[in-house]
């Protein structure tokens, strides 16, 4: 790489240096964005596949509120150093099943 880089006349070689210094500064947020776009569509794939469950509930007796107790903790998995009530991870896991629809389109 060294090679390469010496290679390159001096105008290059700065302007390779400016286009890095400039990488580095927004790498974080690239890094960022990406996970955040990834665990959304993990998210989605699972909220969907979960409504899809609860759709027939009528047949495998599991209610999006069932489910959502069951994916609460999964899902919203709190810091170690924080408790929270399950009800609170269910509920919002349960709003997320009912309006799955809505809410991952």
């Amino acid at each position: 790489m060294k090679e390469l880089i010496s290679k390159l006349s001096p105008r290059h070689q700065i302007t390779l240096q400016l286009l890095l210094i400039h990488l580095n500064k927004y790498l974080f947020l690239f890094i960022y964005f990406f996970f955040f776009f990834l665990f959304f569509n993990i998210l989605n794939l699972i909220i969907i596949f979960v409504f899809r469950v609860a759709a027939n509930s009528n047949e495998n007796k599991m209610t999006a509120s069932s489910l959502g107790a069951i994916f609460g903790q999964i899902i919203l998995r709190p810091p170690a150093d924080q408790v929270y009530k399950v009800s609170k991870q269910s509920v919002i896991v349960q709003f997320m099943i009912d309006n799955a629809q809505q809410l991952f389109v």
